[in-house]
């Protein structure tokens, strides 16, 4: 592969981009990366991706600033934006990967108009930005073999896998817990979807597309609105939107509770499994919460070994503005077959410590038990 002589890329090259990023700590490191990866001809792909995530949000900066907010935003219908620029302002323009094909389209147009200008100065600033970064794409190094024991070393713990029969129980469980706040669960996101149709629709046509770019502003509005011809049709709801938004949140609740009792299951199975010699399985208290799906269990064993489980799930958001969800499990006031306490429970512990001790007195390691008199005791 030819690597193409690119010069070094300094703040003075882009004028606009480096007034508007003048305060930020994150700029000089972006430009440091770029030069220096495109001069070595080699990067990591998480360094790949640094630079392809920060081109793109300063390139959206840029337009919004320069282009956007003096000519589009609150214009929606006005006659003095040629119906060419709002095909222009409404075609993804801001793309990092479509900058020279776009900028070739504004140049070629005939409209005279300072959006056109000022379009022409964004889009002709990150053509060097746009070429080191597609050239970069093909410099993606990977990463340094390791050795047998280097692997191992690093190696996160991973479970044996339980048998579909040792998961039935724990599935079942889990199943009762989630499904007696399901109907909660989707009117709470029914009205979370409402809001968002709600505001969307009494937005203009710059700030709706800015609420489109989150993928749950865009799920709500697809449902509730009628399907569109032409970029350029106002958004009308449909006569049965509220149904159409109660679907949605059918679908949405589904996926949660699937997803939760998948992870859940996934990591209780093998202890239960392994153990061998389960009593019983029961919900502590009413701990599920609107919106969370969030409980705690308490796991019983023939032997006299028991323990907690408190499940949850915390919703958070992608770079991009969509929705997901996080499983953490942790294991609480976990006792042993004698009657100690072991310390610090964690998934790797529960299997190499109480899946082992199953019998009174098999497990005598003071380092890791407590003694039954310890302060902590079971919630619930």
């Amino acid at each position: 592969m030819t690597t193409p002589a690119y010069p070094v890329l300094t703040a003075a090259d882009l004028p606009l981009t480096s007034a508007m990023a003048a305060t930020s700590v994150a700029y000089p490191r972006f430009l440091h990366l770029l030069n220096e990866s495109v001069a070595k001809g080699a990067l990591a792909n998480v360094d790949h991706g640094e630079i392809k995530q920060h081109s793109n949000r300063l390139l959206e900066r840029l337009w919004d600033k320069h282009v956007a907010a003096p000519f589009f935003h609150g214009q929606g219908g006005s006659a003095d934006i040629p119906e060419e620029l709002w095909d222009f302002y409404y075609g993804s323009m801001a793309a990092l990967h479509r900058v020279e094909g776009n900028l070739r389209k504004v140049s070629a147009c005939k409209v005279e108009h300072p959006a056109v200008d000022a379009m022409r100065r964004v889009l002709a600033e990150f053509v060097p930005v746009a070429q080191r970064v597609t050239h970069l794409k093909e410099c993606i190094v990977k990463r340094v073999v390791k050795s047998p024991e280097e692997r191992e070393a690093e190696q996160r713990f991973v479970p044996t896998r339980a048998t579909p029969a040792a998961t039935r129980h724990v599935w079942e469980v889990l199943t009762k817990v989630t499904e007696r706040n399901h109907q909660q669960l989707v009117e709470h996101l029914t009205r979370e979807h409402a809001k968002r149709v709600d505001l969307f629709m009494s937005f203009g046509p710059a700030s709706r597309q800015k609420l489109l770019r989150h993928y749950e502003n865009r799920a709500a509005v697809d449902a509730a609105t009628v399907p569109r011809t032409s970029p350029h049709e106002e958004y009308i709801l449909r006569t049965d939107f509220e149904d159409a938004l109660v679907a949605l949140a059918q679908k949405d609740a589904i996926e949660l509770r699937d997803s939760f009792i998948y992870k859940v299951v996934s990591k209780l199975a093998p202890i239960v499994e392994a153990k061998g010699n389960l009593a019983g399985m029961r919900e502590i208290g009413n701990t599920i919460q609107v919106g969370r799906l969030s409980g705690m269990l308490a796991i019983e064993f023939s032997d006299g070994s028991r323990f907690l489980v408190d499940n949850n799930v915390v919703y958070a958001n992608s770079t991009r503005g969509k929705l997901f969800a996080r499983f953490p499990l942790t294991f609480h006031d976990v006792t042993l077959a004698d009657g100690s306490r072991m310390k610090q429970p964690s998934e790797e512990r529960m299997h190499s410590i109480f899946c082992v001790a199953s019998e009174p007195g098999q497990h005598d390691d003071a380092a890791d038990t407590e003694s039954d008199d310890d302060s902590s005791c079971p919630r619930g």
